[in-house]
């Protein structure tokens, strides 16, 4: 039936892929159909609703109003079938499921909330799962999840032992920014050393955070020694706060505060300066299979990376 209905609604889901790639035979690659039946079901779409939908040139293809418009209905109906399928797996099923989540505090703040959040505002009915979601430091959440009291432990990757008993998927990689607010004297400055910096005031994670001991070792790396003057926390919220009320200078993930980026609220300092990427992943189990719900909130998730990276285009 699922299939059926999914089948019925095809044309209008690839209206998406065809917005994005701006080209019908590009879409028809990444959709796994031919050219050509893509094409007849769009100009199908077109004769039956008496209306255009794509306008073509030489530069490829692009939705008219109207297309637009049936790419956003789409989208609702497809999040609705994924809900309704999700509500009756979880009701054949039986019992409510427990998903037990565990995020180190930077992650959690940006990355599952902002997932979890996004499930809902999309219409995603979880009413037959129980969600636990913790925060704790790196090692803590291993242990936990060691003894399967944790299903997923959202963090930086990798884990420096090796152990066959833990699982590693790697999701995303973040750049480090120096950030201030848009008061700070430094924001309108085109480049600033490091040197000039160094002895202001700041706000780092945690000394006993892992993200703590790699920004020392940049620091290191970089000839200077780890700033003195230091609030230490590693809560994304209260460190925004800081950097803009209170004017400290902070080193946060870009895409993390990219909204705030965008806006102008924080400012992204330009200087002789290069922090270590780090790698945004999942540990699991190695015998853990594919959770559904998991899945669902790592989409909900890049759905909010892609809207930013839009709005970013736009705006520049």
């Amino acid at each position: 039936m699922f299939n059926r209905i999914s089948r019925s609604i095809g044309p209008l889901i690839a209206l998406r892929t065809i917005e994005k790639m701006g080209s019908i035979n590009r879409a028809s690659e990444i959709l796994n159909i031919s050219q050509s039946a893509l094409t007849r079901a769009i100009s199908g779409l077109e004769k039956q609703l008496d209306i255009q939908i794509l306008e073509r040139s030489a530069r490829g293809v692009r939705l008219t109003r109207h297309g637009k418009t049936l790419r956003e209905h789409a989208e609702r109906i497809e999040s609705e079938i994924n809900s309704l399928i999700t509500s009756v797996e979880m009701v054949q099923e039986g019992a409510a499921k427990v998903l037990r989540l565990g995020a180190t505090p930077m992650v959690s703040s940006f990355f599952v909330a902002n997932g979890l959040a996004a499930l809902y505002r999309n219409g995603y009915s979880l009413g037959h799962v129980n969600i636990m979601f913790s925060e704790g430091s790196k090692p803590e959440l291993l242990s936990k999840l060691r003894r399967n009291e944790l299903d997923y432990v959202f963090s930086t990757l990798p884990f420096e032992n090796d152990e066959k008993e833990l699982a590693q998927i790697s999701l995303f990689d973040l750049s480090l920014c120096v950030v201030v607010s848009a008061s700070h004297r430094l924001a309108g400055r085109g480049k600033v050393r490091l040197t000039d910096i160094i002895g202001g005031h700041w706000v780092l994670p945690r000394a006993d955070s892992e993200l703590a001991r790699r920004i020392g070792e940049d620091f290191s790396r970089l000839g200077e020694g780890f700033p003195i003057s230091t609030v230490e926390t590693s809560s994304l919220d209260a460190t925004r706060i800081l950097i803009e009320r209170a004017g400290l200078i902070g080193i946060l993930p870009e895409r993390a505060i990219q909204k705030d980026l965008i806006e102008g609220n924080l400012i992204s300092l330009r200087g002789d300066w290069s922090f270590q990427k780090r790698t945004v992943g999942i540990f699991c189990k190695a015998d853990k299979e594919s959770d559904q719900i998991l899945e669902l909130i790592v989409d909900g998730f890049r759905d909010i990376e892609d809207q930013a990276c839009r709005g970013h285009q736009v705006s520049g």
